[in-house]
């Protein structure tokens, strides 16, 4: 946003709280609603709209404008950004007396994002809590028989067709690169929102229409130029992508009470680390808790719960990574409308590659000096699970093998911690993988595993699984999870974890010849890239 643009958005903005004063003050809302649509159009990036529309809501006739005037006219002189408690408590109080609960858990919410007191946010998450645990069932049945006001949002003249919220990684770099290879650059628009100095996967410069905004630490305390052009590229669009719903995007669409058409593509950490699951087994939560000091957080009584709840309620469409189950998982936990849709990334990794002759670095030739090669996990996030393969593996009845672990990235704190454990478990044997490798080192090794185990309890490590499927690598997962469950359906064979015999080896290291073809061909068939390209173009405006 340049700076002419800013000096005329200032312009236009100086007079709005006179001119919605004097249509309440004529009793005149209606005129105040649309002065709002048409100044929206214009200025969408103005903080103000969403608490005035907030104000205008409470009352949508003029015939009984009374009771709420005073209110209303008491509200456009306070400021938006440090809104009075008790004014609020009153907005709410009227609400709930009316018993329109959904509406005074809104308005709650919404004080919860924009209040910076601690004792008072405190004090309002207890209300939201009790809220909902009195009144839930009302909640829901008021929820369930609202019209959504996000076609009228979507009729209004916009810049950009769709815009895609980001994150710095691998595979928004891949995705970037799929979109503006088979779609128009001028349909997508991709704001990178990192909290890093310099980009690590990809440069800010790789299309005309990529833009990185430098989110800032402790965002609930501050309203900055960043936030701003944010607001001002997703009031500006058709529709919008998020592409992992992070604390910070939840907070920015309760804050400002954004009713844009917003679609969440679920990465897995977004979803399961907010619901009732359990995504520890019994060796690694102990050895968080005992070694990494960490304390399981009761995600229930945080405020990010609360804007992610007010957020997925708002939601278009919630289009999970690869497995319609993680959908139907949202459904379960979360009050929301959205609908679904099939969607998978395009892979890092492309598959036909693997099948080069890639030359071997001799500090990679894990063949040279171990029979066998076991991939352990996709990642240092404890999830993985890694403690309870390792105490498996070092039962078997082969040792001529080695374990190589993937932690280039995940919880650093708990990487530090588990490598020193492994290690003094298995030895040489085990091969932690600490830093990133370039293709040609990281295709050697996959080329060279044996097995690989996913132990997660959640779906993960989607694209991680595929390139092992193709090079015919025997895949053990656990058996209840989504992934699993949508691979099976696809004909893959794959293995349960919970099967493992450590007695027997070689039925632990064996598989079919032709299972191995057999899953390179489902690879192949379901997710190459002309079918990718086909998904894509059924849902996203192009």
């Amino acid at each position: 946003m340049n700076d002419s643009m800013k000096n005329d958005i200032l312009k236009i903005s100086k007079e709005l709280l006179e001119n919605v004063k004097r249509f309440i003050e004529n009793n005149n809302i209606q005129e105040a609603v649309k002065f709002m649509k048409n100044y929206e159009e214009k200025n969408p990036t103005d903080y103000r709209i969403p608490f005035i529309k907030v104000l205008l809501k409470m009352e949508v006739s003029n015939d009984n404008l009374g009771q709420y005037k005073d209110l209303i006219l008491q509200g456009l002189e306070k400021s938006p950004l440090n809104f009075d408690y008790n004014y609020n408590q009153s907005l709410a109080q009227v609400a709930l007396d009316n018993n329109e609960y959904l509406k005074a858990l809104e308005i709650y919410e919404k004080v919860l994002a924009e209040v910076e007191n601690l004792e008072v946010k405190n004090e309002i998450r207890e209300k939201i809590i009790n809220l909902e645990n009195q009144f839930s069932s009302n909640i829901y049945h008021e929820f369930q028989g609202r019209n959504s006001e996000i076609n009228e949002i979507c009729n209004m003249k916009k810049n950009y067709k769709n815009l895609h919220l980001m994150i710095d990684s691998g595979y928004s770099k891949k995705f970037i690169e799929f979109m503006n290879k088979h779609f128009q650059c001028k349909k997508n628009l991709f704001l990178i929102l990192d909290y890093k100095d310099n980009l690590e996967y990809m440069d800010a410069n790789i299309a005309s229409n990529v833009i990185y905004i430098k989110l800032k630490k402790g965002w609930e305390k501050c309203l900055d130029v960043n936030t701003q052009e944010i607001l001002f590229f997703i009031n500006n669009s058709e529709e919008i992508y998020i592409h992992q719903l992070s604390d910070f995007i939840t907070w920015l669409i309760c804050k400002y009470d954004i009713k844009a058409k917003m679609n969440w593509i679920v990465w897995g950490s977004d979803l399961y680390h907010n619901i009732d699951i359990k995504l520890y087994d019994k060796l690694t939560e102990k050895f968080l808790i005992e070694d990494c000091n960490l304390k399981m957080k009761d995600y229930k009584n945080t405020n990010e719960y609360i804007y992610r709840k007010s957020t997925i309620r708002r939601l278009n469409k919630i289009i999970p990574d690869g497995t319609k189950g993680d959908y139907i998982i949202a459904k379960k936990f979360f009050l929301t409308k959205a609908s679904y849709e099939y969607f998978i990334y395009p892979n890092p990794v492309d598959f036909i590659s693997l099948d080069n002759n890639y030359k071997i670095k001799n500090e990679f030739n894990l063949k040279k000096k171990y029979k066998y090669v076991i991939q352990l996990g996709n990642s240092g996030d404890p999830s993985n699970n890694h403690l309870e393969i390792v105490e498996i593996l070092s039962k078997m009845n082969e040792s001529n093998f080695c374990v190589v672990c993937p932690l280039s990235y995940g919880n650093f704190s708990y990487i530090n911690k588990v490598i020193p454990k492994i290690k003094k478990i298995l030895g040489d044997r085990f091969i932690p993988l600490t830093t990133f490798l370039n293709s040609e080192d990281y295709f050697s090794i996959l080329n060279q595993v044996d097995v690989a185990i996913m132990n997660h309890n959640r779906q993960q490590a989607i694209s991680n699984i595929l390139p092992l499927l193709y090079l015919g690598k025997k895949v053990y997962m656990k058996n209840n999870i989504t992934t699993y469950a949508t691979f099976k359906k696809l004909g893959f064979t794959l293995f349960n974890v919970n099967e493992i015999d450590f007695k027997d080896f070689q039925d632990f290291i064996l598989m079919n010849p032709e299972d191995k073809i057999r899953n390179k061909n489902i690879v192949l068939d379901n997710y190459n890239e002309d079918v990718l390209f086909q998904n894509i173009k059924k849902f996203i405006k192009i």
